[in-house]
């Protein structure tokens, strides 16, 4: 579909109704805040959401083993189904019926630029493991490895175990501003309609204007996700479509302000 310019000067994907604001700054107790609303925004159509998280834990274990290249294929057009569901979570707020369709409705709009996302995430997260690779060879003295590796010496083993979690923890802080890029970019495709690039640099920018209430989020999903696994980790049906809607919730307290957004304030 082409783009248009708007008034405000960024780049949109078609006339839409809704316009997407500058980021702005919430309070930290919102952290909290989108989970519990979030919730609340599951129980209106609990039953679909689960049917929906089924499908979708089905589709990412079925598509990688039976298909051809499936692991690429699933991470291409996975920001298309996220998109389908901030569509869905709009509906619902309306008093729509949401549905299983809703997981697919990114395909039918804007699907280019739901697969440029998953193009340069797999690059990007591919540039990422081979600095980690190329990182952990360096430091543990090349093609000694293997000889290390092979005569079982303990102290050896312990040294590359350290290593490679140095390693591990260089690549978190690297995917860390990956993740702050692509956190909102289904939604601002979906319901602000700016294209891919410009939704990376948004998403980023509305994460790093939000850091106190993401840290309340984080500490308040860690509990969730300790008890969402509890139960033989059926907990997850509940908190992923959790998630999704306090994603949805998040971009609407952050970018939906009211305030004009221009390329340079992002």
């Amino acid at each position: 579909m082409a783009s248009q310019g708007d008034s405000a000067g960024i780049t949109v994907m078609a006339d839409t109704e809704w316009r997407i604001s500058r980021p702005v700054t919430v309070p930290a107790a919102r952290g909290a805040a989108w989970l519990s609303e979030g919730f609340a925004m599951v129980q209106r159509e609990w039953l679909a959401w689960i049917g929906v998280t089924l499908v979708f834990f089905i589709l990412s274990i079925a598509v990688p083993i039976f298909v051809p290249f499936g692991s690429v294929l699933f991470n291409l057009v996975i920001f298309a189904l996220l998109g389908g569901l901030m569509l869905g979570c709009r509906d619902i707020e309306r008093g729509a019926e949401f549905n299983i369709a809703h997981l697919f409705s990114g395909f039918t709009e804007n699907l280019g630029q739901y697969i440029l996302l998953g193009v340069i995430y797999l690059i990007a997260v591919g540039i990422i493991l081979l600095l980690m690779g190329i990182l952990v060879f360096v430091m543990v003295g090349g093609m000694n490895v293997v000889a290390d590796l092979q005569s079982g010496d303990l102290d050896k083993l312990l040294q590359y175990s350290a290593t490679i979690l140095v390693a591990a923890l260089l690549a978190l802080l690297l995917y860390l501003p990956l993740i702050m890029a692509f956190w909102f970019a289904p939604a601002l495709v979906a319901l602000g309609k700016v294209n891919a690039l410009e939704a990376m640099k948004l998403s980023f920018a509305g994460c790093m204007a939000n850091v106190m209430p993401y840290l309340v989020y984080g500490l308040v999903y860690l509990i969730l996700s300790l008890l969402a696994t509890i139960p033989l980790g059926l907990g997850w049906f509940i908190l992923c479509p959790v998630t999704v809607a306090s994603i949805y919730l998040s971009y609407r307290d952050i970018f939906e302000s009211g305030k004009e957004v221009t390329p340079d304030q992002y």
